[in-house]
């Protein structure tokens, strides 16, 4: 009965924290990066919760990475530095003109963003389909590709907040693709919080100017056309070192 009002508690002020405006700032973009940090860091803390009270602290334990491994990363932080848009910025069509309070604001609402969705789509949504799915490799390669579903169409409710439906299928595709790797990260490291630490990098450099600045022209010819051959390229490699690997634990009993 406790746990059931905690988490009611929990989702409803979640639920009264992105309906909402509570004009927490004079600024309303702050107000809606401090309204949205609260709201993620409930969902997190809850996720967190329930984990620890189902004997699933597991699932998100903090394991050590090896050298090996840390190169096996390098992949994975250049996608996630390549979504810095390198080329408008450089070539001046970018600009900032928030404030330092507002930057920070927005940083705190980039990482709460990466940590509740890790927490959930990686955390819980992918370990629960490998304990359900057969435990192969081909079952947990299932359990990364629903996972990865479940967690692109999640963004089909940027509908709600005014985005055009060609942006949203564009956003969906691509998070499926940036949610493929960010399981195959866990997998290999067994370290929920690398797996965060990209994605917030991620959010942050395609995020920066959009909400803080101006940028023109993000999506050039360069930027396409590297983009494009760095995620093939990437997601090659971790295919490739998903199905040759044989130190990926398959077995994820509750």
């Amino acid at each position: 009965m406790k746990v059931k009002i905690i988490v009611i508690i929990c989702l409803a002020m979640m639920v009264i924290l992105d309906l909402f405006d509570f004009s927490l700032s004079n600024s309303v973009l702050n107000s809606y990066f401090i309204q949205g940090s609260l709201s993620r860091g409930i969902g997190a803390i809850l996720v967190i919760y329930l984990l620890y009270v189902n004997h699933l602290k597991s699932f998100i334990a903090f394991h050590k990475v090896n050298m090996k491994i840390s190169l096996i990363l390098i992949p994975a932080f250049l996608v996630a530095i390549n979504n810095f848009p390198f080329f408008a910025y450089l070539s001046g069509r970018t600009t900032i003109f928030e404030s330092n309070r507002t930057i920070t604001l927005f940083l705190i609402f980039m990482g709460s963003l990466a940590v509740f969705e890790e927490l959930v789509f990686r955390g819980v949504v992918l370990n629960l389909l490998r304990v359900y799915l057969p435990q192969t490799k081909k079952g947990l390669f299932i359990a990364i590709i629903f996972s990865s579903t479940l967690f692109s169409f999640m963004h089909i409710l940027n509908l709600f907040s005014g985005a055009s439906i060609g942006n949203t299928m564009l956003q969906i595709g691509y998070t499926f693709l940036t949610g493929m790797m960010f399981a195959m990260i866990y997998i290999l490291t067994k370290n929920i919080w690398i797996s965060i630490m990209i994605h917030f990098i991620y959010n942050v450099g395609g995020l920066l100017f959009v909400f803080n600045g101006t940028i023109q022209n993000q999506w050039d010819t360069p930027t396409i056309m590297v983009t494009f051959m760095l995620a093939v390229c990437t997601m090659i490699f971790y295919l490739v070192i998903f199905f040759k690997s044989k130190s990926i634990h398959l077995k994820n009993n509750i």
